[in-house]
């Protein structure tokens, strides 16, 4: 028997992006190629601020920070994004 996936949970991109939204998952995706779906950073983005949210809900418990809300991990450019990940590009401070 043979299982394929139709369709993935779609991946989100916030922040500091030209077209900040949801797009559509497809397996290899990384940090790089997803904000490049997302039009690329704009002019105040920071490169070195990046963050991820996993929708890790199904499998894990609740990832929760000191604040109470869901943690953000950094991560980088060539990092691998997976289904349902929130990606956020913070601004840049001169």
């Amino acid at each position: 028997m043979t299982v394929s996936i139709l369709e993935y949970r779609p991946f989100y991109v916030t922040g500091e992006v030209e077209k900040p939204g949801s797009y559509a998952f497809h397996p290899g995706l990384t940090v790089d190629k997803a904000i490049s779906i997302a039009g690329g950073f704009t002019e105040r983005a920071s490169k070195n601020r990046i963050y991820v949210m996993h929708d890790d809900s199904a499998n894990k418990p609740n990832h929760k920070g000191s604040d109470g809300l869901a943690a953000k991990d950094s991560i980088k450019l060539f990092d691998v994004v997976q289904p349902g990940d929130v990606i956020t590009v913070e601004q840049s401070f001169f």
